[in-house]
């Protein structure tokens, strides 16, 4: 019997687990804060690239599936990283308000793979309007009762993030790209971004420029008081004994001098 798209894109090695360090700005000198776990499909398909990889998904409603499926693959690569680093998965606000056994399951994963609850944290993006909210509040409540931190993804360009931070209540908020790219010469930017902020420092969350890419836009986001940012600036996603390689790993902890390890991730392309 032939195999659908989506049974080939969740049988065991489909999916490849890349990681990208998420860095602490405050300091002087950058300073490593955790990696955030990314997904790639099956090499040499259209589905190779996860914004096709996860629009497929959606378009045919299997989020819980490929959600699980890429956590899965991350959670495996991720034992090769240091015992004490952080890790960010993504997973749909669709998963978490469908899949009932999703906190179960991420215990179980996460127990195989010997990584401690407290070292998890989800980016819960959404991009459809159906979030059945009972289910969801309830899970979002196991997830933090397990000790898994809770983060809202793509803060600005989500059908309805004002909805989204209302009702998951995030300890961290993510910005997109959309914002951080340029924001050094856009006065809309960074005024949307100061907004973030002080929502963020009302209810006590930390914020992540995602996308950075240019030494100007970083001294902007210092500016602003961003503690955390991602991109290309720093390191491109990277397997996880690549990054381990690059990265020196005694000691390795949140807020590890990373000034001249950061400037070779990033002259290592």
């Amino acid at each position: 019997m032939r195999k659908s798209l989506i049974d080939r894109v969740i049988e065991p090695g489909a999916i490849t687990a890349v990681f990208q360090p998420i860095v602490d700005i405050r300091g002087a000198h950058p300073t490593l804060h955790s990696v955030e776990g990314l997904s790639r499909g099956p090499r040499g398909t259209t589905l190779e690239s996860p914004d096709v990889l996860f629009e497929f998904a959606r378009r045919k409603h299997e989020e819980p599936v490929v959600d699980r499926a890429a956590i899965a693959a991350i959670l495996a690569e991720a034992r090769a990283l240091p015992g004490d680093l952080p890790i960010h998965v993504n997973v749909h606000a669709s998963t978490i308000g469908r899949d009932q056994g999703l906190p179960d399951y991420l215990k179980r994963l996460a127990g195989s793979a010997g990584i401690a609850l407290h070292r998890l944290s989800l980016e819960i993006l959404e991009h459809s309007n159906y979030v059945e909210e009972g289910q969801y509040l309830g899970a979002i409540a196991a997830l933090r009762a397990a000790g898994i931190g809770i983060a809202l993804d793509d803060v600005g360009v989500g059908t309805s993030n004002f909805r989204m931070i209302l009702l998951t209540k995030p300890s961290m908020l993510k910005v997109d790209r959309f914002l951080v790219d340029g924001i050094a010469e856009d006065l809309f930017q960074q005024a949307t971004l100061r907004a973030v902020r002080v929502v963020a420092d009302q209810v006590g969350a930390v914020v992540v420029a995602e996308g950075l890419e240019r030494e100007e836009d970083l001294a902007m986001l210092r500016e602003l008081d961003i503690e955390l940012a991602q991109g290309y600036l720093f390191s491109r996603p990277r397997l996880a004994d690549e990054l381990v390689r690059l990265l020196p790993i005694a000691p390795f902890g949140r807020r590890r001098e990373m000034g001249v390890e950061l400037a070779e991730l990033a002259a290592a392309g």
